[in-house]
C-alpha cells in the first residue's frame, strides 16, 4: 500500500539549463534529495517518483531527458521487461552525466585551492563553501587537513592568520574556532570603538570640504601597504607613512624659498622669497612645516594632560629644570625666572638679541626677551644648545 505523500511542501525550483549547468545540477540534486525525504516520496513506487521528477525539472530540462539514449529490454513476445527512462536511479545518473560530465579532478582542485574569503563573508560561510568544493576533489582522508590549510591561507584577517600559524598541531575544529573568535572580537571592538565621548582628547584635522562619513568623522584617504596607511604628502609630493621621518623632504632646504622641510615642487611661496606663516590643515600636529622667521612652541593651555612627557635637565651643573618634551616644537624655551637664577652664576649673563617670534599652540604670538646658547647636562654629556627666553606670565 502506497504511503501518504505530503503535498504542502513546495516543489524544488526547476533545473536551469543556461549558464553554469554543472553548478545548477548540483544545486538541484541537493534540493531534490531533501524533497524526497521531506515528502516521503522515496517510499513510493518508481513510476510516481519519476513522474514527480519530470514535473520538477522544467520544460527545457525535459527536452534533454527525451533526447538521452535509453535502453529498453523486451522479452520474446515483445513485452517491455525494463525501461531505463522509467527507472528513477538511471534517470538521475544519466542527467548527472549529461550536466556535469566526467569530473575533471585537476580543475576541481584548482577551484578549491584558489578560493579566498570574500569581502563581508563570514568564517562559517567560507568554511561551507570550501567543504562543497572539496566534495569533487577526491581528497579522501586528507579533506579536513586541506580545508584547514585553505582557511589559513585564504582568510582575510591577518591577525587571525598569525595566530593560526603559531598554534601547534592545529586541526580543522580549532582552526574554525580561532577564526570565529577573532571575527566576533573584531565586531565587538568595532561596536565599542564607536563615536568617542564628548570631551575626549582625540583631535582630527580636516581640510575644508573634506568628506565625512555618517558619524561625522573625516574619511582618511590613502593606500595601504603591509597593513600601513600611506598618505599623499603635501611637502614632498609622494606617498609614505604618517611620520615626518619618512618624508624625503624632512630636513631638506627648498630651492625656491630656502625654507625647510619641503621640496620646491610643493612650495607655497608665490614670489620665491621667504615664506609667510600659513595654516596647515589635514596633517598631524608633529608634521607641521617650519619657517625661518617664526618659531613654533607646542604648549597646551589649560586642562590636565597626564600623558605629557617630561625630562629633568641640569643647567650650569646645579640648576635643575623640568622640561616638557615636544617633538612638534622648533625651539627650546625657558621662563625669565629660570634665566635670572642662571644669570647669577654665569660669567656673561647678557642675552643676545633675537628677531624670532614665538607662535604658540593656540596661534598667539610672543616676542622673546632674547636668546642665549646654554649648556645642559642630560645625564652623560654637557651639550651647548640655543634657547629663547621669555618673560613670566606671557
Amino acid at each position: 500500500m502506497a504511503k501518504y505523500v505530503a503535498m504542502n511542501i513546495p516543489l524544488p525550483p526547476k533545473l536551469e539549463v543556461g549558464g553554469n549547468l554543472a553548478a545548477s545540477w548540483k544545486r538541484f540534486r541537493r534540493m531534490w534529495d531533501n524533497y524526497e525525504v521531506a515528502t516521503q516520496l522515496k517510499a513510493q513506487d518508481k513510476e510516481q517518483r519519476i513522474a514527480t521528477l519530470l514535473v520538477c525539472i522544467g520544460a527545457d530540462a525535459l527536452e534533454i531527458y527525451y533526447g538521452l539514449p535509453w535502453v529498453t529490454t523486451r522479452d520474446d513476445k515483445g513485452a517491455v521487461v525494463s525501461d531505463e527512462s522509467r527507472d528513477i536511479d538511471k534517470v538521475l545518473e544519466k542527467l548527472e552525466i549529461y550536466c556535469i560530465g566526467e569530473t575533471n579532478e585537476i580543475y576541481e582542485r584548482y577551484c578549491f585551492n584558489n578560493r579566498q574569503q570574500r569581502e563581508g563573508e563570514t568564517v562559517d560561510a567560507y568554511t561551507t563553501a570550501l567543504r562543497t568544493l572539496a566534495k569533487t576533489c577526491n581528497y579522501s582522508t586528507l579533506e579536513d587537513s586541506l580545508i584547514r590549510d585553505r582557511i589559513v591561507i585564504g582568510i582575510k584577517d591577518d591577525q587571525a592568520r598569525k595566530r593560526l600559524l603559531q598554534t601547534p598541531k592545529l586541526n580543522l575544529k580549532n582552526c574554525i574556532d580561532i577564526c570565529r573568535a577573532y571575527e566576533t572580537t573584531a565586531q565587538q571592538l568595532k561596536d565599542i570603538n564607536g563615536p568617542g565621548p564628548e570631551g575626549s582628547e582625540e583631535v582630527h584635522y580636516m581640510r575644508k570640504g573634506q568628506p565625512t562619513d555618517q558619524s561625522g568623522r573625516f574619511q582618511q584617504k590613502g593606500a595601504r601597504k603591509d597593513g600601513m596607511i600611506l598618505l599623499s604628502c603635501r611637502f614632498c609630493g609622494r606617498s609614505h607613512e604618517r611620520l615626518k621621518e619618512r618624508c624625503p623632504a624632512w630636513g631638506k632646504t627648498c630651492n625656491k624659498c630656502k625654507g625647510m622641510n619641503h621640496f620646491a615642487a610643493k612650495c607655497q611661496s608665490k614670489d620665491g622669497g621667504n615664506p609667510s606663516i600659513q595654516v596647515v590643515q589635514g596633517v598631524p600636529a608633529d608634521y607641521i612645516l617650519t619657517v625661518e622667521e617664526k618659531e613654533y612652541v607646542g604648549t597646551v593651555s589649560g586642562g590636565s594632560y597626564p600623558k605629557k612627557l617630561h625630562a629633568t635637565m641640569v643647567l650650569q651643573g646645579s640648576t635643575k629644570v623640568n622640561f616638557q618634551l615636544d617633538c612638534g616644537a622648533t625651539v627650546n624655551v625657558l621662563p625669565q625666572s629660570v634665566y635670572a637664577a642662571l644669570a647669577r652664576n654665569a660669567t656673561s649673563p647678557g642675552l643676545d638679541n633675537s628677531n624670532s617670534t614665538l607662535v604658540m599652540f593656540n596661534k598667539t604670538e610672543v616676542k622673546p626677551s632674547g636668546k642665549k646658547r646654554q649648556a645642559y647636562d642630560e645625564g652623560k654629556n654637557s651639550i651647548p644648545r640655543p634657547a629663547l627666553w621669555r618673560g613670566d606670565g606671557i
